[in-house]
């Protein structure tokens, strides 16, 4: 429980040091107070959504498995043979797929940083990614959308079927965070407009896509996915 405890401390040690930042970027203005709302409800969407599918894998694995004292290793928790890989390349890098490899180097490099914490260094990067790229699709989905769609349709990203490996070590958190990039400065073609979405839509997919999100995570805790 140690260990789970001190991968939470350091979660919320680098978030505190996020919302310094984006104070003094306030201060100084280079962050407008609306702009710098719309970073935080993406902070909180992600931190929740990437908690919550942590929590549950670690639920699972300790019902089925081994007790929770050993739940803060990843691969106590999620059994996937590519997890496994990429765990063991946070301690030894290597190019064994191309965005795999960049991740791999990546986290090491800040895990060298944080002292060898390795694994804390894959989680975080993995969490860092997967934000930034809500905050860059809300915020040219926000232009060209309106603040409703954009905040639903961002939150819609992280409750889709494999939106679980946004939130491990690998290549899927690079992947969505280059897709962001290219959607976001793509988006600047784009004419905004205003569009009506039903609601009760957003709530049918992401009841649907949870519903998937679940079946998957349960998937990685028993080694058939991932």
């Amino acid at each position: 429980m140690g260990e789970f405890l001190g991968l939470a401390a350091g979660g919320g040690m680098l978030a505190l040091v996020g919302v310094l930042v984006a104070a003094f970027l306030e201060q100084m203005g280079f962050l407008r107070p609306e702009k710098r709302k719309r970073l935080g409800q993406c902070a909180v969407m992600a931190g929740s959504m990437g908690g919550a599918y942590w929590l549950i894998a670690a639920l699972m694995a300790q019902m089925n498995f081994e007790s929770l004292s050993n739940q803060a290793r990843i691969t106590a928790i999620f059994r996937g043979p590519y997890v496994g890989k990429m765990v063991y390349s946070l301690l030894q890098p290597s190019f064994f797929a191309p965005l795999s490899g960049l991740f791999a180097y990546a986290a090491h490099f800040l895990g060298d940083a944080l002292f060898g914490q390795y694994m804390f260094a894959g989680v975080a990067l993995a969490f860092g990614c997967t934000f930034f790229s809500v905050w860059l699709v809300r915020e040219r989905l926000f232009v060209l959308f309106g603040d409703g769609f954009s905040q639903n349709a961002s939150f819609l990203l992280l409750c889709l079927p494999f939106a679980v490996f946004f939130f491990l070590p690998g290549w899927p958190p690079v992947g969505l965070f280059m897709l962001s990039c290219v959607f976001s400065l793509a988006g600047r073609r784009l004419e905004g407009r205003n569009i009506r979405f039903s609601g009760a839509a957003f709530h049918w997919l992401m009841a649907v896509s949870l519903c998937l999100s679940a079946m998957v995570t349960a998937g990685c805790v028993f080694g058939v996915v991932g």
